[in-house]
């Protein structure tokens, strides 16, 4: 029998057991540790054989009201709550449940170790927008250094430099044509059409087109049904396949030419492989920075204090565009279990999913000091929102100048910014989790 009154008894941090209420922890702790034994084995597909129940908590954010108005306190109360590694038997796309890691160390250690937690079956568990692999993020080693080669001329830093002045150019033309308004709605404004303008200049794809290359994209990343995603996938590919035979015929300097020119191990790649390299291209070049720079600017309109630092001293930009990116992480990353492993406690089996929660990775005690101050000074600012391991983000290069020309430009050619009074604020939890809108307000 269990002792509550004993000084090893587990304590409740470690054993929620879906939505926390404000239950007496004895009770709490009676039902982790004798009633649930008991119910497990009615429902073995709630909670699997073998899995911990002290390990379980129920965590969904596609399903979660309360993530859609502020994702970042949904979030915090899974850090605070929720063991570091935990099996949550609610998932949006599967009846099986998931693992989640909300750890630094424990996310790393995954992470590195592309032998145990793979992408190669895939890193979408339900109908992923494009039914083949994602080329070089779904090819684990050794294959996948061959194929990330083939994108080192398309993102290196310095390719990226040479796209500096056209990312000024086209951010200051931007913010020029609401300056004089004193308003405007910023995902509109600057955080659709700046990085989509930069990846259709950079692929050599039609800029007339570029508002329905969005809307594709946004479909499948954000649509409200996976066969949706999937038929918008199908519908991007379909373009794509167009523009990649016009490139075998005509070839180029961009970025489509130089993947369909590539070689791996001396041979050109295969047509399949250039189809699928030129979609993984196509689809984070149109989605991960605008997400990105609505959560930034989100950030910056609700503490005015930041940006009076930012415009008094600009040299602080990179810095604090890298400490945002740690605090307020909008990116998740999921592997698959490819071998049995014991690993932090847990029989972890061929076939788990096991997603990343990087905002508790970015605020981790024993990594950073006081996580939850946003410290634009901070010395050294690791973390997870684009990714880690051997799948690192290929396009962070041009991610971050994106983001930090986008703070530099606004601030030189706005100022002082704020959300507009009586805005009301959501996020799509789906994804890559973004705001809905971001109304902006400014004297003029």
């Amino acid at each position: 029998a269990l002792n509550p009154e004993a000084e090893d008894f587990p304590r409740p941090e470690r054993q929620t057991i879906g939505a926390d209420r404000p239950v007496m922890s004895f009770c709490r702790r009676l039902v982790a540790y004798e009633v649930m034994p008991m119910l497990a084995p009615l429902y073995p597909e709630r909670v699997p054989p073998g899995v911990p129940l002290a390990m379980v908590y129920d965590f969904n954010k596609d399903a979660d009201p309360d993530f859609v108005r502020d994702p970042w306190a949904v979030l915090d109360k899974v850090r605070r709550e929720a063991p570091p590694l935990f099996f949550s038997t609610d998932h949006p796309d599967t009846d099986k449940g998931a693992w989640y890691v909300g750890n630094e160390a424990i996310m790393r250690e995954m992470l590195q170790n592309p032998a145990v937690f793979t992408t190669s079956e895939g890193v979408s568990v339900g109908l992923a927008p494009w039914p083949r692999k994602i080329i070089p993020l779904e090819v684990d080693p050794p294959d996948h250094l061959k194929f990330r080669a083939i994108l080192g001329p398309i993102f290196s830093p310095r390719t990226i430099d040479r796209w500096d002045a056209r990312v000024r150019e086209v951010t200051g033309a931007l913010i020029d044509q609401v300056k004089a308004t004193g308003e405007c709605e910023f995902l509109h404004t600057l955080a659709k059409p700046l990085p989509s303008t930069i990846l259709v200049e950079l692929m050599g794809l039609p800029l007339d087109r570029r508002e329905e290359f969005v809307a594709w994209v946004e479909e499948m990343f954000h649509g409200d049904a996976p066969e949706s995603r999937r038929a918008a996938g199908v519908r991007s590919m379909e373009y794509l396949k167009t523009v990649i035979a016009e490139r075998y015929e005509n070839p180029g300097d961009d970025a489509v030419s130089i993947v369909c020119r590539a070689q791996v191990d001396g041979a050109p790649i295969a047509l399949e492989h250039v189809e699928d390299i030129v979609m993984f291209i196509f689809q984070a070049g149109l989605d991960t920075v605008t997400a990105g720079l609505g959560h930034v600017f989100h950030y910056l309109a609700t503490h005015p204090e930041k940006q009076r630092q930012l415009i008094a001293d600009p040299s602080l930009i990179p810095n604090a565009v890298e400490e945002i990116l740690r605090a307020f992480p909008w990116i998740g990353l999921t592997r698959k279990v490819r071998q049995p492993i014991e690993f932090h406690g847990a029989s972890l089996k061929v076939g788990d999913v096991v997603h990343t929660i990087p905002y508790g990775a970015g605020r981790d005690p024993n990594v950073h000091d006081d996580p939850d101050r946003v410290d634009f000074q901070r010395a050294d600012v690791p973390h997870f929102t684009f990714g880690g391991g051997v799948h690192r983000c290929a396009g962070s290069h041009l991610a971050r100048r994106e983001l930090r020309i986008a703070v530099e430009q606004w601030l030189k050619r706005i100022g002082e910014f704020s959300l507009k009074p009586g805005a009301e604020i959501r996020f799509m939890p789906a994804g890559m989790f973004q705001l809905e809108a971001l109304p902006l307000v400014w004297a003029v």
